[in-house]
């Protein structure tokens, strides 16, 4: 048995990166043997006084997000959204000083960067009309 956060985490991990406290308290409940009768609290304690969307925060470490808004239960570990990947058609150089300019013009459709990621990690990366899921072959799951 590991600590409370260590624990906490790996309810979130075990239930794909992202729940409702209620499916949290079961996965704890299968996780801890001896629980007290306050479980929930310090559950709900290590997972907000560690998320930087809390105004519990403690601001050491910055783990889980809330997924759906504060006061509605649902939350995720930071770890589990993908990073943005970088453009496949620039030539970024790191560290470079004064890098090449170019002028282009582009289309694309705008959205919220942060709620797209919770929203496909919310969803599994499956369509939320068919339920149908595409496993790139570097194993990842693909959705728009």
């Amino acid at each position: 048995m590991g600590t409370w956060l260590e624990d906490v985490i790996r309810a979130y991990q075990r239930l794909g990166g992202v729940a409702h406290y209620s499916a949290v308290y079961k996965e704890i409940e299968m996780i801890r043997s001896d629980l007290p009768k306050s479980y929930d609290a310090i559950i709900r304690n290590k997972v907000e006084t560690h998320s930087s969307d809390s105004e519990a925060f403690s601001g050491k470490e910055d783990i889980f997000y809330s997924v759906e808004g504060i006061g509605k239960g649902v939350w995720g570990l930071r770890s589990f959204l993908d990073e943005t990947p970088k453009a496949p058609d620039t030539d970024i150089v790191e560290g470079e000083i004064n890098p090449e300019k170019t002028e282009t013009t582009i289309f694309r459709i705008l959205r919220d960067t942060k709620l797209t990621k919770q929203l496909k990690l919310l969803h599994h990366n499956k369509c939320q009309i068919c339920g149908n899921k595409i496993i790139l072959p570097s194993g990842k799951g693909y959705s728009e």
